[in-house]
């Protein structure tokens, strides 16, 4: 039971969550996260409440005043490492899997 709920919220991101959490475990910026996916500071931090409310709000440290950057916890932490896994996994496929259409 526990692996289909956390199947089922894995189903519900999208290709730059996992970019976002990888870069974000990485130690980038919420600012320069939102330059490399070309989305804006407030985007990400909407998407930042979207995992907070989807696996706890503890996945991060809250910003401390004067610090750009934000600390992963270690559920956090476990969770980028899981984002890191599947974007390997993606980038491993082969190009004319990647964007077949399922309903073609």
């Amino acid at each position: 039971m526990a692996i289909n709920q956390e199947f089922q919220k894995f189903r519900k991101l999208d290709f730059d969550d996992f970019c976002l959490l990888t870069l974000l475990a990485d130690g980038h910026s919420p600012t320069k996260i939102a330059k490399y996916l070309f989305i804006t500071p407030p985007a990400i931090s909407h998407r930042l409440a979207k995992y907070a409310t989807m696996w706890g709000s503890d996945i991060y440290d809250q910003k401390i005043p004067h610090q750009s950057r934000r600390t992963l916890t270690k559920k956090g932490i476990d969770l980028c490492k899981k984002m890191k896994l599947v974007l390997y996994f993606f980038m491993q496929l082969p190009e004319d899997f990647k964007f077949v259409s399922l309903f073609e």
